[in-house]
């Protein structure tokens, strides 16, 4: 099964929150891993999450915000994939983002568009670019497969089940 979340936002972005027992960790960080936790305790080893951007609020989340969100992500029997997004970047660039260290620690991060088929469906993920998507948007798809109709969006992703 895929599931697809976005917006997680974890972290401690501008103290929007009341503070918790768990060191550099606030109440709303602390509700979006009680979150995580509950979606990967409910994955099979089949599975895989798409988180489709932004998992963290800032370009710079703390050393335990990070670790954190992997204790959670380790814990579950599935697999996520986190799409990089606007507020997980400092700016479009491959690298240039809060992901890093997710990547280094073995999870997929999507930083350039890419395309995952399960079934007769196709996602497209594509990463936040700080350009007009009218200026890249097209291009993404036509390189990525010609043979796939794109003919919905949500956020970071589109949808397309038509093959040619």
């Amino acid at each position: 099964m895929i599931r697809l979340i976005a917006d997680v936002h974890c972290g401690q972005h501008r103290g929007f929150a009341s503070p918790t027992d768990r060191p550099g960790i606030n109440s709303r960080c602390a509700r979006a891993l009680d979150l995580l936790s509950q979606v990967g305790a409910s994955m099979s080893s089949d599975d895989t999450t798409v988180i489709l951007g932004d998992l963290v609020d800032t370009d710079k989340p703390s050393p335990q915000v990070l670790t954190a969100i992997m204790h959670v992500m380790n814990a579950s029997k599935g697999s996520f994939l986190t799409l990089r997004g606007n507020h997980d970047s400092s700016t479009g660039r491959p690298g240039d983002n809060a992901l890093g260290p997710f990547k280094e620690a073995g999870f997929t991060v999507v930083e350039t568009p890419r395309v995952l088929v399960y079934g007769d469906t196709a996602l497209v993920l594509l990463p936040f670019n700080p350009e007009p998507p009218s200026q890249w948007v097209p291009a993404a798809l036509a390189a990525l497969r010609p043979d796939i109709e794109y003919h919905s969006g949500i956020h970071h992703l589109i949808i397309g089940s038509h093959f040619g």
